[in-house]
């Protein structure tokens, strides 16, 4: 849990809330005027990701390694 405060916004202004592997959310700034102890619960998105790809430089080495469906990191 964290919190934060918006210090100079326009009432159309938006916030988007996003983390990996959840829906992220979108609210007008306005929303947090009627609610300033807003608490945000994103939803876990059901979809999960099928492929992670690293990628690792450095001076004259470029390392690249693809994880696809069914393979562990």
């Amino acid at each position: 849990m964290f919190s934060f405060e918006i210090k100079r916004a326009y009432l159309t202004d938006s916030l988007l809330v996003s983390y990996i592997g959840f829906i992220p959310q979108k609210f007008l700034i306005s929303t947090f005027l009627s609610n300033p102890n807003k608490t945000i619960i994103l939803e876990e998105e059901l979809n999960t990701l099928d492929e992670v790809v690293l990628e690792v430089k450095k001076a004259k080495y470029t390392s690249v390694k693809t994880f696809g469906e069914n393979r562990q990191l």
